[in-house]
């Protein structure tokens, strides 16, 4: 195990290194989101893999869900106009999990 401290626009990894890359309840916080994804498209080998598992402002039904939650499609959207397919997407307790492939 290696620690990596990353920064607000890049996880600094290191280039074609990763197969896959999780991210769990955070992206919704991004400030960088453009910037982030390109540099963990940078950070994921040929075909690598990214999960995200987020919350989504449509099932925020009490008004308890993080302010910063986004629509799906928008979460969507922002993944895939920066390098990404989308493979799979699962209902999951009270969120989404997607699975993301590099292109």
């Amino acid at each position: 195990m290696e620690l990596v401290i990353g920064d607000k626009s890049s996880p600094n990894f290191e280039e074609n290194e990763m197969d896959i890359i999780i991210i769990r309840n955070s992206f919704h916080h991004f400030k960088k989101k453009d910037k982030m994804l390109k540099s963990i498209s940078s950070a994921l080998k040929s075909n690598g893999i990214l999960y995200i598992k987020d919350p989504v402002k449509e099932l925020d039904t009490d008004g308890a869900m993080c302010h910063q939650a986004m629509y799906k499609q928008a979460l969507v959207d922002v993944v895939t106009k920066n390098g990404f397919k989308m493979e799979a997407e699962v209902f999951w307790g009270d969120q989404y999990l997607w699975k993301f492939i590099k292109q």
